[in-house]
C-alpha cells in the first residue's frame, strides 16, 4: 500500500469516518481512525490526540 503524508491521512479518516490508519513504524495491531460519533481520532486503546502523532510526517497507510 502506498505511504501517505500526515494531512492525507487526516483528510482521508475525517472523509472516511471508521476507516482505519496506521503507520508504517507501526505494530499490525495499532491503527487510529476518525470517530464521527464524538468528533476525535480514535484508536486501537481508545482516544487518541493527532498532535501525538504529528512528527510522523509520512508513512501512513490504511490499516490491513
Amino acid at each position: 500500500m502506498k505511504a501517505i503524508k500526515l494531512e492525507e491521512m487526516i483528510v482521508n479518516a475525517v472523509l472516511n469516518p471508521g476507516k482505519r490508519f496506521t503507520h508504517k513504524e507501526w505494530k499490525d495491531t495499532e491503527y487510529i481512525y476518525w470517530c464521527s460519533i464524538y468528533h476525535r481520532f480514535r484508536g486501537d486503546e481508545g482516544d487518541e490526540s493527532i498532535e501525538d502523532y504529528s512528527t510522523i510526517r509520512k508513512g501512513w497507510k490504511e490499516w490491513k
